[in-house]
C-alpha cells in the first residue's frame, strides 16, 4: 500500500495547473479554517480562509493520482542503482545508470536524508553535504 492514512491540504489551483482531475468528493473535504495550537497555549487560534478553500484530501488518493500522472508523463526507474548525478552549470540535469547518461528536467532522489548524492550537489543549492 502506498502512503500513510491521513489527509493533505491542497489548493484546488494545483490540480488545474497539473491538469489532474480533482478527486471524487468522497475523498476530500473543503477546509473552512486553519487551526493553530502554539506551544504553551491555553487556547486554539482559528484562522478563517478568505480565498479559494484548500481541500483536505486523503493521502492515498492524492498519491495514487500523482503516481498516475507521473506514469503518463515521465520515465520511472525502480530498484535501479544510480551511479552519479549529471551536473552542469550548477544544475542537476540527469543521472548516470549502468554507464548510460539519462537527461531529465526533474530528478527525485528518494533515498532519504542520508543520500550519498548530497555531497555531489553544487554548493549554490545550499544543501548540507551530511545531515547533522
Amino acid at each position: 500500500m502506498v502512503s500513510y492514512d491521513w489527509h493533505d491540504d491542497v489548493a484546488p489551483a494545483i490540480f488545474r495547473e497539473l491538469e489532474i482531475p480533482i478527486p471524487d468528493k468522497k475523498h476530500y473535504h473543503p477546509k473552512s479554517d486553519w487551526s493553530f495550537v502554539p506551544p504553551k497555549a491555553k487556547k486554539v487560534l482559528f484562522v478563517p480562509t478568505k480565498s479559494e478553500r484548500d481541500l483536505g484530501i486523503h493521502r492515498r488518493v492524492l498519491s495514487k493520482s500523482l503516481i498516475e500522472r507521473a506514469k503518463e508523463h515521465s520515465q520511472l526507474y525502480f530498484e535501479t542503482e544510480v551511479q552519479s548525478l549529471l551536473i552542469k552549470d550548477e544544475k542537476v540535469e540527469g543521472i548516470k545508470v549502468g554507464g548510460k547518461n539519462i537527461k531529465a528536467d526533474l530528478v527525485i532522489d528518494s533515498s532519504g536524508a542520508l543520500s550519498s548524492f548530497r555531497a555531489s550537489l553544487p554548493q549554490s543549492m545550499k544543501i548540507q553535504q551530511k545531515p547533522h
